[in-house]
């Protein structure tokens, strides 16, 4: 009898084995053969589900992103207040800290692909985390966005000077701006941005 493989599971394996590898060596250092010896497929297996490697990174993406969620709603309970929400989500970011500065890197690497497809995977990427920052929070999208693009200022501040800022005190930081902004009852979009600019 032959063997039955759930494509979209290897699929997913394949691409997790990558960000490893992509993360390590960046995605423009390996070529179609390294990876698969890193990664221990076939050139055949490989091109069968990525016939390029801007493939692997197009797809690579949207995988991570909602791996990323997947683990953060998989590990946080429902019945949470929202200050308790509020911790979690703090937490999370702290902990993926090497996670998002190679997910960063990574959409850079998209980016100077000029491929096609960047502007759909980026868009998609973006309204994953404003979504799961608006649900988590309660918070308006607006808002989310603008959390989301200070919270990749955190990320990307991190990696160009590393030795000046600590990404951990700033998401302390975020976290109690936004602690005391979600203590109101009232709260205005530009109270908050007079907060964050402080």
């Amino acid at each position: 009898m032959p063997k039955i493989v759930d494509h979209d599971a290897y699929r997913k394996v394949m691409l997790e084995k990558c960000f490893d590898l992509f993360s390590k060596k960046g995605f423009h250092n390996v070529s179609m053969r390294e990876i698969c010896k890193e990664i221990g497929v076939s050139t055949g297996t490989l091109y069968h589900y990525f016939p390029a490697k801007e493939n692997i990174l197009e797809q690579m993406l949207p995988w991570a992103v909602e791996t990323n969620i997947a683990a953060f709603n998989r590990d946080t309970e429902n019945n949470l207040t929202l200050h308790q929400r509020l911790d979690e989500v703090a937490k999370f970011w702290g902990e993926s800290e090497e996670f998002y500065k190679n997910l960063i890197l990574l959409v850079i690497d998209l980016l100077r692909e000029g491929n096609e497809n960047s502007d759909k995977v980026f868009k998609y990427v973006i309204d994953i985390y404003k979504i799961g920052l608006t649900q988590n929070l309660h918070i308006s999208p607006k808002l989310s966005k603008v959390i989301f693009t200070y919270l990749l200022g955190i990320i990307f501040n991190s990696l160009l000077t590393p030795n000046d800022s600590s990404y951990q005190d700033e998401i302390l930081f975020l976290q109690e701006v936004l602690g005391s902004m979600l203590q109101e009852d009232e709260f205005s979009e530009v109270e908050f941005l007079k907060k964050m600019h402080g």
